[in-house]
C-alpha cells in the first residue's frame, strides 16, 4: 500500500454536487476523508481541478467506476485531482470484463494510492485473498435495507475470515452501507 495503514479509517461518500470545499474542508479539519462519489462525472480536466485543493490533498479519496481502471487517462487524472486512494465497486454482476483485469488494475494503482476495491461476492473474496495479495484492503459492501446484520453482509465477512485466517494474511477490512437523507 502506498501510503502505509491509515488506521483508522472513517470516511463519508460524497457527491460532487454537495460542495467540494466546504467537504473538503470539514473532513481534513476532523480527521476524515472525503470519499467523492465520481461515478456520475467525467474523467475530465474540469472535474480534477474541481478536487484539488490546497493543502487538503490527504482528505481526498474518490470512487469511480470500474470501467475508469481500464481507462489509460486514469493516473493522470487522480494525479492532477491530488487524489491519495481509489475506492471502486467491483460486482460481478455489472462489471463488463473478468474482475481480474480491473483487480490487476488496481494492484498496479496501489503502488503510490491506497485501492479500496469493494465486494460483496463471495467468489471475488475469495479470488482477493488468495491471489492478490498486494491489495491490503477490502471493502465489504452491506446490505443496506437489511442493517449490518443481514446474511448479505455477515457471510462476506465469515468467508473473508475463513479463507484468509489460515494464510496467515492480513487484510484490512471495512464495512460500506450508504445512507440517503430522508
Amino acid at each position: 500500500m502506498a501510503n502505509g495503514n491509515e488506521y483508522p479509517l472513517i470516511a463519508f461518500v460524497w457527491s460532487p454536487e454537495d460542495g467540494i470545499s466546504t467537504i473538503l474542508e470539514t473532513s481534513h479539519r476532523v480527521g476524515c476523508k472525503a470519499i467523492l462519489d465520481l461515478t456520475s462525472t467525467k474523467m475530465d480536466a474540469e472535474t480534477a481541478g474541481m478536487l484539488r485543493q490546497r493543502d487538503l490533498a490527504d482528505a481526498v479519496h474518490v470512487k469511480i467506476l470500474p470501467e475508469w481502471l481500464t481507462d489509460a487517462r486514469l493516473e493522470n487524472f487522480l494525479q492532477s485531482a491530488g487524489a491519495k486512494g481509489v475506492w471502486v465497486e467491483l460486482n460481478p454482476v455489472l462489471i463488463r470484463r473478468h474482475p481480474r483485469n480491473y483487480l490487476d488494475r488496481l494492484v498496479q494503482l496501489s503502488a503510490r494510492l491506497n485501492c479500496y476495491p469493494i465486494v460483496g461476492d463471495l467468489d471475488l473474496i475469495s479470488l482477493i485473498v488468495h491471489e492478490y495479495p498486494g491489495l491490503r484492503n477490502i471493502v465489504i459492501k452491506g446490505a443496506e435495507a437489511a442493517g449490518f446484520v443481514s446474511s448479505e453482509t455477515f457471510l462476506p465477512f465469515s468467508q473473508l475470515y475463513a479463507t484468509s485466517a489460515p494464510l496467515s494474511v492480513t487484510l484490512r477490512t471495512c464495512s460500506c452501507g450508504e445512507a440517503s437523507p430522508p
